[in-house]
């Protein structure tokens, strides 16, 4: 029993909350662990919804001012109430989330009224970046004023896809340390980026649809962490990691898309990672979306995937794309090679949110681990796609050297046989 199942069964009879772990994992066929990560899930949304439905009509009237430093990236806001609160109902009602926000200090005074006044000091931990009229500089820098249309006229095609998938570029990571010699920096990231379109052309095929999945990680981690922010990285300034991605994805799309390999085109960005998630993605790929949307708006569509898993169908085809760890719940990644556990939690995901899999080819396509390797399970297809950061100083010393890669594939809509090309860089 997965842990979503788990969750339901506690939401369906509370009662069993009060059970102990080894007596329902036992009754239920899963693990002790699942059980107390449930539990714990279940009576934080529980206590989230009290403390939301107890305040959320008198937000308005509770919160008497607020006033945001953008200098110092803080703010104060003042609170009055009739009754004393708790830091949980404090941090809930200022909209903290404990990851790049939380409350730094609470000052409390009880009035002669009886009611109590609250002053709360609110800290974002993301700093380093732009001032609003330096962002507007280098916006202006992406859309010149003169910046044309352009469109691809229709051309006799394949009747097949190409899938372009590209994964962790962690754009910003410190190579400094690297135990190989080796560099990553702009100039080596952009390079790698124009390969893979030329390894497309290169194909000498004219495709009825391309689509480009950007598989996570797009950044290193801004303010040098990742997502849950307990994980030091070292990485460049987020202007650097920022800067990177938006000027080598700027030249890859004006590549890919006047290379004359097809006239449609899917971007589909995986904005759920555990580097560069909780918005992070989304900011970055939502930027140079605008640049794509203002050039080849006529040809190409852009698909941002917030859900840790989801899937599209091409013919008779089934793909689900998954960074492979998510940027908030999982405690550990999906693994390198397909195991029983992950094998069942796939299949039990497609049968209840696609129809007839039995009938379809299914084939789950992941990044995270920075190496490329296909398995195949009762859920059908599961690849690894190799990173095109490489490694990094972290994965260098436990896990050794890996080399650079994307992945492309030609699929068939009607033949379960898929070409796939992994592209070493």
């Amino acid at each position: 029993m997965t842990l979503n199942d788990v969750k339901n069964k506690f939401k369906k009879n509370p009662k069993y909350l009060e059970t102990g772990a080894g007596k329902l994992s036992k009754a239920w066929n899963t693990t002790v662990d699942i059980i107390y990560e449930a539990k714990k899930l279940i009576r934080s949304e529980k206590e989230s919804d009290v403390i939301a439905s107890n305040y959320i009509e008198t937000l308005e009237t509770l919160i008497t001012g607020a006033d945001h430093d953008l200098v110092n990236n803080t703010k104060k806001v003042t609170i009055a109430s009739p009754k004393p609160l708790t830091p949980k109902e404090i941090e809930v009602m200022v909209g903290v989330d404990q990851i790049t926000s939380y409350v730094a200090s609470v000052w409390d005074k009880l009035l002669p009224t009886g009611n109590w006044t609250y002053s709360v000091d609110i800290r974002y931990r993301v700093n380093d970046f732009y001032t609003e009229k330096e962002m507007s500089e280098k916006l202006q820098t992406i859309f010149p004023k003169n910046l044309s249309v352009v469109s691809m006229s229709p051309r006799k095609t394949d009747k097949q896809a190409l899938f372009i998938y590209i994964s962790d570029d962690h754009c910003g990571s410190d190579f400094k340390n690297s135990l190989y010699g080796k560099v990553y920096n702009e100039t080596v990231y952009r390079t790698r980026l124009l390969k893979i379109v030329e390894e497309a052309v290169n194909l000498n095929k004219t495709f009825e649809k391309v689509y480009i999945v950007n598989m996570g990680d797009e950044i290193d981690g801004w303010n040098g962490k990742t997502t849950r922010y307990d994980h030091d990285l070292g990485s460049l300034s987020n202007k650097e990691q920022f800067d990177m991605y938006i000027n080598g994805r700027k030249e890859f799309y004006d590549a890919l898309f006047t290379s004359n390999i097809s006239n449609s085109y899917t971007i589909r960005n995986l904005n759920n990672s555990n580097h560069s998630g909780l918005g992070l993605s989304y900011i970055v790929n939502a930027t140079i979306g605008m640049y794509v949307n203002a050039r080849y708006k006529n040809n190409v569509t852009i698909e941002n995937q917030e859900k840790f898993i989801d899937s599209i169908e091409y013919g008779n085809h089934i793909f689900g794309f998954t960074h492979g760890k998510d940027d908030q719940y999982m405690k550990a990644p999906f693994p390198l090679n397909l195991d029983a556990k992950t094998d069942l939690w796939l299949y039990d995901f497609y049968s209840k949110n696609n129809d007839s899999i039995t009938d379809k080819w299914v084939s789950t396509m992941k990044g995270d681990i920075h190496k490329y390797n296909v398995n195949v399970g009762k859920s059908g297809r599961y690849v690894n796609v190799a990173s095109i950061s490489s490694g990094s100083n972290w994965i260098e010393h436990n896990f050794g050297d890996s080399a650079p890669g994307a992945l492309l594939e030609v699929v068939d809509p009607y033949s379960k046989n898929i070409h796939s090309i992994p592209i070493w860089l």
